[in-house]
């Protein structure tokens, strides 16, 4: 088991069926146990290392637990600093309610709930099938 904490700008590998898909830790929640904000990117690899470019964007963004890291069923390869466009991505409706980040900014509007994400926390399988729906 990995002893190291998982940090935003973490780089991990989720398994696929051609390799791995890396994605981006964009957020890390103290306030939601184990809870993580993935930034999913389109490419994949087939070795298990820190990819050599990683693209601004991401294919699919997606909030699960920390624990596939920690227990190594997804592998940590590496860490990159948060890019400018890859900040302020954790804004969501939670409950109704708009959250940044672990802050509360109040009810959230009848717009933003129409484009605002909702926060859905995803298991591991479900995270590795999406990640392998990917094109």
């Amino acid at each position: 088991m990995s002893t190291r904490p998982t940090i935003a700008g973490d780089i991990v590998l989720i398994p696929i069926s051609e390799g791995f898909r890396p994605a981006k830790v964009l957020y890390v929640s103290q306030r939601y146990k184990d809870t993580i904000l993935l930034g999913l990117y389109a490419s994949s690899v087939t070795t298990r290392q820190l990819p050599d470019a990683l693209a601004d964007t991401f294919a699919l963004r997606l909030y699960t637990s920390k624990a596939p890291v920690h227990k190594q069923r997804w592998h940590w390869v590496g860490h990159e600093t948060l890019r400018e466009s890859q900040t302020g991505l954790d804004l969501r409706i939670v409950a109704g309610e708009l959250w940044q980040g672990d802050q509360h900014l109040g009810m959230a509007s009848p717009e933003q709930r129409k484009h605002l994400p909702e926060m859905l926390v995803m298991g591991a399988a479900l995270v590795e099938k999406k990640a392998a729906s990917i094109r």
